[in-house]
């Protein structure tokens, strides 16, 4: 596997099935007034845009932030790590993966 430690922008979302880091060119941009209700609670076209990229059903919250992200990866095949972050130095994003996944 090889490591993969970007700077991007990613709609950080927390869901039934934990929280997800999606880079905002895959999934687009979380607008504040446009995806959350009166309550500041996601509303359905937040969950419409944003839950096919997790594996949850149901959207708890919703943040939009940049920094730089990690993940594991292996070229050629569709595997990889969700991504991991958003951290505030490249080596951070580095450290994180040697610590939960080891060399």
């Amino acid at each position: 596997m090889i490591k993969q430690v970007e700077h991007f922008t990613a709609v950080i979302l927390d869901t039934d099935a934990g929280s997800w880091a999606v880079p905002t060119d895959i999934c687009g941009e979380y607008v504040e007034d446009q995806h959350l209700n009166k309550d500041d609670e996601p509303n359905q076209e937040a969950a419409d845009q944003f839950l096919p990229y997790t594996e949850g059903n149901d959207l708890y919250e919703i943040e939009q932030k940049t920094g730089f992200f990690s993940r594991l990866s292996m070229p050629g095949y569709l595997d990889c790590t969700e991504w991991h972050g958003p951290f505030d130095t490249e080596r951070k994003a580095a450290e994180y993966l040697e610590d939960i996944y080891g060399d």
